[in-house]
């Protein structure tokens, strides 16, 4: 599947202030939890390719992590809170413990 750097430039700069909300809500991402959120968000930057649909995810997916960090209250985002915040807005049915396989799995077919 090719992967537009448009795709990437629109997925990352509408979720670049994910990092700052948390800065802002004094909550910090656990250095394990990155590369799941990293993931999560490449997931979303080439999937699926409907406009509409995308931001949809989008807009579920910031809604979303408004809503964790305002029930965190400044606590350390670990792994198990990127895998709920996921589960919230991921476009596949999939089930809040396979979601690191997914993206693994999903990740690898893109032979990169």
């Amino acid at each position: 599947m090719p992967i537009r750097s448009s795709d990437f430039h629109d997925a990352f700069g509408d979720f670049s202030d994910l990092f700052a909300k948390a800065e802002k809500k004094n909550a910090t991402i656990h250095e394990k939890a990155v590369p799941l959120l990293l993931g999560a968000v490449a997931y979303c930057a080439t999937s699926p390719r409907v406009a509409p649909a995308r931001m949809q995810i989008r807009d579920k997916a910031v809604k979303s992590w408004d809503d964790m960090l305002q029930l965190k209250q400044g606590q350390i985002l670990v792994q198990a809170d990127i895998r709920d915040w996921i589960h919230k807005w991921f476009p596949d049915p999939v089930q809040a413990e396979r979601i690191p396989i997914e993206l693994t799995d999903w990740m690898g077919k893109l032979d990169i």
